[in-house]
């Protein structure tokens, strides 16, 4: 509406304000949610500056993501190819409804895409390729009102069929990954985590001391996370990014410190092993953050033992244990 002589108008009438304002209200609580916990999405984008290597990764993660986006470009013209050929013409529109919804879908994938860009350069963060993965099924819309098409039904019908066989390349890449990859290079991946058997051990560990529910659980972040998704009460998460070890290392989430942690309770997580090799001691060691951090940790005998979830036969995943009773 910006940007288009005639929808500018509109801003002549009640219209625009008033789905501005129903957007606001539909928000609104997610605003003040971030609000109650010191906009933790800043917090999060800017706890990723502390940890970026270099002056240069602000180039470098804003160039990754659009590689990877360019996957999603590549599969949508090789799907449209029978219809819009080697040799693209830009289309003539009969009416002005097809030229404002070719305008409008090129904000739709351009705009969003173009801030993603801009965030993650700021930020110095580096972006998720999922993030981008909405705006390229708008972007194959975009080339059948932006060129020539050949309208002939037997070129709809082989795009068709490209579009099947992407689908099921696409399955084939998944069932790969999920399935075969353990047994091709004896390694698991993150979705063969044993997350659920790890939050009933948690539960089993806090329960057999405490009639009241975990409130807290830290450590190792990937562990902490998934434990606390599986376990009964989903205890809050207190993690770091990977220098926990550092005295200087602050909490990603603005929610919790150790001093909460310290008071309250919880159990601490962390890797004994690399996930792809044999540990041979029964008892893993110790990092030295846990003392430190967590002076009353009391750090438990049992080395949890988890198996990857394939049948693939890949070294289990061993996680040791501390336990910080709540203060009375």
């Amino acid at each position: 509406m910006t940007f288009h002589s005639q929808w500018r108008k509109l801003w002549k009438y009640p219209g625009p304000y008033i789905t501005t304002l129903i957007a606001f209200l539909i928000f609104l609580p997610h605003l003040i949610w971030l609000y109650q916990d010191d906009f933790t999405t800043l917090a999060y984008a800017q706890s990723g500056q502390e940890f970026a290597t270099s002056f240069l990764s602000r180039f470098i993660h804003p160039l990754t993501f659009l590689l990877c986006e360019a996957t999603y470009l590549i599969l949508s013209v090789l799907i449209l190819l029978p219809i819009l050929g080697w040799c693209w013409r830009r289309k003539q529109h009969k009416n002005s409804a097809e030229k404002d919804a070719e305008f409008y879908l090129f904000f739709c994938i351009g705009v969003p895409l173009g801030l993603h860009i801009l965030i993650s350069g700021v930020a110095n963060t580096a972006l998720l390729a999922d993030y981008g993965a909405a705006f390229w099924p708008f972007f194959a819309v975009y080339l059948l009102l932006k060129f020539q098409a050949n309208d002939h039904p037997a070129s709809y019908s082989r795009s068709f069929r490209n579009l099947l066989c992407a689908e099921w390349l696409l399955i084939c890449v998944f069932f790969v990954q999920t399935i075969v990859s353990p047994y091709l290079t004896g390694t698991p991946r993150r979705f063969h985590f044993p997350m659920q058997q790890l939050g009933v051990e948690c539960d089993r560990i806090w329960s057999s001391r405490f009639a009241i529910p975990c409130p807290w659980i830290s450590g190792d972040w990937w562990l902490a996370g998934n434990a606390a998704y599986s376990m009964k009460d989903r205890p809050s998460v207190h993690f770091y990014y990977d220098g926990i070890s550092d005295p200087q290392a602050k909490p990603t989430g603005t929610w919790s410190q150790d001093a909460d942690v310290n008071k309250q309770g919880g159990l601490i997580l962390w890797l004994s092993t690399d996930g792809n090799a044999q540990v041979e001691a029964d008892r893993p060691p110790v990092p030295e953050y846990v003392a430190r951090r967590f002076p009353r940790a009391e750090v438990l005998p049992e080395t949890l033992t988890l198996r990857y979830q394939t049948g693939a036969n890949v070294p289990p995943v061993k996680v040791g244990v501390a336990m910080i009773p709540p203060e009375k």
